[in-house]
């Protein structure tokens, strides 16, 4: 994790992986690590209006924007491994495709005593890039909560065929806690 905000901040992850195209589907997967690197929550977010690859990455920033403000959180770093859109929010670069959600993101920057963006390599975003797969399986979002080192928090509205078990063991194949 970045040390750059230092105790009490968070970073989050967040990733957009596109379904196929008869769906018509998108997952955002957002994970959120304290300071010292541990997990402290996850959320796999379908969304049913794909669009643009860059789009989809800058609205998975924007929403882990939000859930980071929903949370109480004051110092985070967002970390993505969509260097276009990064560069876009550090260089205050406008795109025609994207400029709704980086107004968004500059708007929601407010919200926070301190907010980074930082470019991470692929490999460092697996686990949101998992649980942005898992978002492509589902009809709702789903958030889970750590603390003490466990699942504390499971709210799920699933409208899919699979029940509540099989969604649950997906999970935990998925993540590494």
């Amino acid at each position: 994790m970045n040390m750059l905000l230092g105790a009490k901040s968070k970073a989050l992850n967040p990733e957009a992986l596109h379904g196929s195209l008869k769906t018509n589907k998108v997952g955002w997967g957002i994970v959120a690590r304290d300071w010292k690197g541990k997990l402290v929550a996850t959320w796999a977010c379908p969304s049913f209006t794909c669009s643009a690859p860059i789009l989809e990455e800058a609205l998975a920033i924007r929403t882990a924007m939000v859930k980071a403000a929903l949370e109480g959180w004051g110092r985070i770093i967002i970390e993505s491994d969509c260097k276009a859109v990064i560069d876009r929010i550090l260089k205050d670069m406008d795109n025609v495709v994207i400029s709704t959600a980086l107004q968004d993101i500059k708007l929601l920057k407010h919200n926070f005593e301190e907010c980074c963006f930082s470019f991470v390599r692929r490999k460092f975003n697996s686990v949101s890039h998992k649980s942005a797969k898992f978002a492509l399986n589902l009809g709702s979002v789903v958030d889970l909560v750590f603390q003490f080192g466990c699942l504390i928090v499971l709210k799920q509205t699933l409208r899919s065929s699979c029940s509540r078990m099989c969604n649950l063991v997906l999970m935990n194949e998925m993540l590494p806690f």
